[in-house]
């Protein structure tokens, strides 16, 4: 008995495709973004920690104020030249009103140099030496070495303090309008204390 024939074999392909293999599935579509099915009083948490979130960064930028950071490093300029002076009369007084002065002066404006240097580095800012000798004046040692020899030295280094702490002040109350907030709490003491050392008496009565 023969086999039956259920009809011709289909011929194998000689070069199959496998692409099946290799494709990544298709992918879902995504649809418009949807808040999660949270209760409505959870949604009002959220909402509010978002909206808090956003106060405390606005209220950082504002405290942060002008970013002029070339205004702080002038008044660090300014007070490190009336340092740099007064460490020349240092060592040439004997009058104990001055050195008394020299050491209140110095005390304060190291103080006050720190606190700005602080504070621009908070905000990304580093002050070199070179950045605080924007005000260096070579002349005011030749008058500290002639005033030596002329005998009035304590009157002279008097007159050009009382000069340079009115042109600091004047720079530092200028500054405080267009500081922000956290500035500002450094610039009121720095007025405060500048303020304090013009009227001590010796200044007061400086020509």
């Amino acid at each position: 008995m023969q086999p039956q024939n259920s009809g011709p074999i289909a011929p194998i392909s000689p070069n199959p495709s496998y692409d099946f293999i290799y494709k990544d599935p298709p992918k879902p579509k995504r649809g418009p973004f949807k808040l999660p099915n949270m209760p409505k009083p959870m949604l009002l948490l959220v909402g509010g920690v978002i909206v808090l979130v956003l106060v405390i960064i606005i209220a950082v930028i504002v405290g942060r104020g002008s970013n002029d950071s070339q205004k702080y490093i002038e008044l660090m300029s300014r007070s490190q030249e009336i340092v740099r002076v007064s460490d020349i009369v240092k060592p040439l007084t004997k009058n104990t009103d001055t050195l008394s002065l020299i050491a209140t002066t110095e005390a304060a404006l190291s103080s006050e140099q720190s606190s700005l240097s602080n504070y621009l580095a908070t905000n990304g800012t580093k002050v070199g030496v070179k950045d605080l000798t924007l005000y260096l004046d070579k002349t005011s040692d030749d008058k500290i070495q002639a005033a030596t020899q002329n005998n009035n030295l304590d009157s002279t280094y008097a007159k050009y303090l009382k000069d340079q702490l009115n042109s600091y002040l004047s720079q530092l109350q200028s500054t405080h309008k267009v500081a922000g907030k956290n500035a500002k709490v450094i610039l009121d003491n720095a007025i405060s204390s500048t303020e304090t050392i013009l009227n001590s008496p010796l200044l007061s009565a400086a020509q």
